[in-house]
């Protein structure tokens, strides 16, 4: 993963599709909202106490299931990270212990999907704008031109900003 695609990543959660083994949560809440949104799809969601898990299934619209991943309401294709406990068709409080979830977290499925979209206009713009600021620092060193200085890793413009205003992850912001 390159540097502005991880700068993004952290601005707006994650653009291109990764897997995610294992996140834990505390339980004893009445829902888990996982780290890296938006969601693709959940393959597992396990339930330990007193070092003993149970792997639950998935609720859908014929079968009751252990637990249902709410629909992001900006994106019907994705999940929100919200997962709710289920039981009987019933939402209940998860229970005291650990809740591990493995699931997929980005919007697109691969680099070559992300092309042509705002996400890449931004990272285009911010890659164009660290560049722009070396250029009065490159200097010939052994017949190729190199930046004098570290490029930085995190510098992203205010039209890049404002091009995914929408998409920013606010989790954590007062």
């Amino acid at each position: 993963m390159s540097a502005v695609s991880a700068v993004l990543d952290e601005l707006v959660g994650p653009v291109v599709q990764r897997t995610v083994t294992g996140e834990r949560h505390a339980g004893g809440v009445d829902r888990v909202c996982l780290r890296r949104r938006p969601v693709g799809s959940v393959s597992s969601v396990k339930v330990w106490q007193s070092g003993v898990s149970t792997t639950l299934t998935a609720e859908t619209l014929s079968t009751a299931g252990g637990y249902v991943a709410e629909l992001d309401p900006d994106d019907p294709t994705l999940l929100s990270g919200v997962l709710l406990r289920r039981s009987s068709w019933s939402t209940l409080c998860w229970e005291s212990g650990t809740v591990e979830v493995t699931y997929s977290a980005g919007r697109y499925a691969d680099t070559a999907a992300v092309k042509g979209s705002r996400f890449h206009t931004a990272a285009v713009l911010t890659l164009k704008s660290v560049w722009r600021g070396e250029e009065d620092t490159v200097g010939v060193v052994n017949d190729f031109d190199q930046p004098q200085t570290a490029i930085p890793t995190f510098m992203v413009p205010r039209a890049a900003r404002e091009l995914l205003a929408d998409q920013l992850d606010m989790r954590g912001f007062a």
